[in-house]
């Protein structure tokens, strides 16, 4: 059995990752990739709101037990649609060929 501590770091890790990946596609766009500045956009909401909720569900869950269940619930299904929509729009924007 794997302890909570070890857990916990892993999933830091990840989230942050995720997160800062995220934030780097934001921040810089395509680059010189002949790819929609579009495409970029969402793919980083999607890494970083999914780092977020990698973070909320994994760490925050477990450290803190007593957290109103009803703002965590609500914090986790924000995060959770906003990767699914980015991850989703982003796909959508890849098949268009960059059109909306």
């Amino acid at each position: 059995m794997v302890s909570l501590t070890v857990v916990s770091i892993l999933a830091i890790l990840w989230a942050g990752v995720m997160s800062l990946l995220g934030l780097i596609v934001l921040a810089d766009g395509p680059g010189a990739l002949p790819v929609p500045d579009a495409l970029f956009s969402f793919l980083g909401l999607g890494a970083v709101s999914g780092g977020q909720f990698v973070f909320m569900v994994l760490v925050a869950n477990r450290l803190f037990p007593a957290a109103s269940r009803r703002m965590a619930v609500l914090a986790e299904g924000v995060a959770l649609a906003l990767f699914v929509l980015g991850i989703g729009a982003s796909i959508y924007v890849y098949q268009a060929g960059g059109t909306l």
